[in-house]
């Protein structure tokens, strides 16, 4: 059992709402489980049912409040970046409908797209964990050390990169990388209508452009 929480503070519920880091655990009845020992201090969104759950904006997110830090220490959470929360938040999503209902290739090739564009974006932007302190870090890097890279292969596992393989995209000579920041800044400044195709077009990106812009 490992729990892992963002570094940062986010206002949920508005100017007046409450202060919460998001939480997240290897497995998704784990955070619920969390969830029901300290309703007081916890927000659990569940993603709704249905064989097409697996395209739902209703992503699987346990918030607690920031003064519960206590709480963080008592279950032994480590603190990571968003982009590992991003990451994980993939690995749950799977895990949810893998649960529910049978694999299908197309449902697969959805979730390995997510995993894949977040890890390669935590490379990118160099948080990976050279020296883990902790068993719970240890298990986050071999988690993310078995995701097939694809195409992007030429990127380390580690927190620094060259700069050839950071602005590399992939082999095939007609598709160019967009820096992440003005792909961010692109989705921000968009319409819902075109955001939504924006976040089609990247799926490995539209969990963290929910999250932090909104539909």
């Amino acid at each position: 059992m490992s729990y892992y929480h963002s570094r940062f503070v986010r206002g949920v519920g508005g100017l007046k709402g409450r202060l919460m880091k998001r939480v997240v655990s290897d497995s998704w009845q784990e955070m619920k489980d969390l969830a029901m020992l300290y309703p007081d201090i916890t927000t659990l969104n569940v993603p709704p049912m249905g064989v097409e759950s697996y395209k739902s904006k209703s992503l699987p997110i346990l918030r607690i409040d920031a003064e519960g830090n206590d709480i963080l220490d008592e279950i032994g959470s480590d603190e990571v970046s968003e982009h590992h929360i991003l990451v994980l938040t993939w690995y749950l999503r799977r895990e949810i409908y893998t649960n529910r209902y049978m694999m299908i290739p197309e449902v697969e090739k959805f979730f390995q797209q997510g995993i894949r564009g977040t890890t390669i974006d935590l490379l990118k932007w160099g948080e990976w964990i050279d020296q883990p302190e902790t068993l719970g870090l240890q298990k986050l890097n071999v988690k993310i050390e078995n995701c097939d890279l694809g195409r992007r292969s030429d990127l380390n596992f580690s927190s620094t990169q060259s700069e050839s393989s950071i602005k590399k995209y992939d082999r095939d000579k007609h598709r160019k990388d967009d820096p992440v920041i003005e792909v961010d800044e692109l989705y921000r400044n968009s319409a819902p209508a075109e955001r939504a195709l924006l976040r089609s077009q990247k799926p490995w990106l539209a969990a963290k452009w929910i999250e932090t812009y909104g539909e």
